[in-house]
Formats: C-alpha cells, structure tokens, sequence
C-alpha cells in the first residue's frame, strides 16, 4: 500500500505507479482551491492592456528571400499569393521553387482578400506576447484555391466553420502588418 491507502502498482522494477484514475486522497481538490487562489489574485493584479506604442511587436515573422513579396505586399494592403509562370499554380506559404513543376522563378498574384473559415481555434492558454486571451486563430480557405492562417478579429462566439470572411491589414507596429481576417 502506498501513501494515503492506495494501493500502487509496478510497472518497472522499483519505480511505484498509481493505478489508472487514482489520485491521492484530497490532492486534487487542494490543487484546485490553489489554482483558483491564483487565478483570483492573478485578476486582481492583471495591468490593464496596454495601447498601442512604439515599441516592436514582440513576435516576428522570419522574411526570407522567397516571404518578402509577401509581406511587402501587406505593408502595401495587398493578399499577395506566389504564383508559377510555369504552370500556373499558386501555392502558400511561399518557397523558392514549385513543387509541381519545380519552376525557380516564382512570382505573385494578389488575391480578393475573401474566403472562408476552414478550421479554428480559440487561445485561451499559455499567454502569448502582444496578445489578450482568448482570441481566435484560423485557417481561411481563399476562393484562389489556398488557405491561410491569421487572427479573426471577432468575438469567439461568433467564429464558425464556414463563415465568411475578409482580410484586414493589421499594422502591429512601425515596421509589421499581418493579416488578420474579420467576419463579414
């Protein structure tokens, strides 16, 4: 018998294992009045979000040599998509050649800037820098025949599979716009 009259099995010679469910007598519920004592006092002390300033977006996306068409193209409020002059296919993300006909010479289309949520997720957990939970990330289906992943700058409960949507050009600082996507 192990602590707190559970009864602990062996998996390994030496190395005790609590059987499948079990849990030590009042563990959980002492963790769970924790957690909440922490998230209580964590609410109370939360700063304010903060505005908007000069400082730089703390994540950045890496511009490579075959991305900086994409990017220039959201700093100019363009959905740019690399496109094949080979064999006419568009592909994102970008790469230096195509993998259908492995053309080297890529170059753009812009898009219409529609689409529609493939898939999505709410982010509830662990933080992320430049960001306020919860808030929600999805794959959009572009009419073009690609899909891409952005922010839906929505209420959670109004995201759904399916629902129509259309880009907005996300300055998150002097040097940085994403796409982001907005219910339409």
């Amino acid at each position: 018998m192990g602590r707190h009259g559970v009864r602990w099995r062996h998996v390994v010679p030496g190395v005790e294992v609590p059987p499948a469910g079990a849990a030590r007598a009042g563990h959980r519920a002492a963790a769970g009045a924790a957690r909440d004592r922490a998230a209580a006092s964590a609410a109370r002390t939360q700063p304010a979000p903060p505005e908007q300033t000069a400082e730089p977006y703390p994540l950045r996306p890496e511009i490579s040599q075959d991305t900086a068409f994409f990017w220039a193209g959201l700093a100019a409020g363009e959905l740019r998509i690399q496109h094949c002059p080979g064999c006419g296919a568009l592909r994102h993300p970008p790469g230096p050649f195509c993998p259908r006909c492995q053309h080297a010479e890529p170059d753009y289309r812009v898009a219409a800037g529609q689409g529609e949520i493939y898939s999505y997720v709410v982010h509830h957990h662990p933080p992320v820098p430049g960001k306020r939970a919860p808030f929600v990330v999805a794959v959009v289906a572009l009419p073009e025949g690609v899909r891409m992943i952005g922010n839906v700058l929505a209420d959670p409960g109004d995201v759904r599979i399916g629902a129509p949507v259309e880009v907005v050009f996300e300055r998150v600082d002097a040097d940085l716009v994403l796409p982001s996507w907005r219910l339409r």
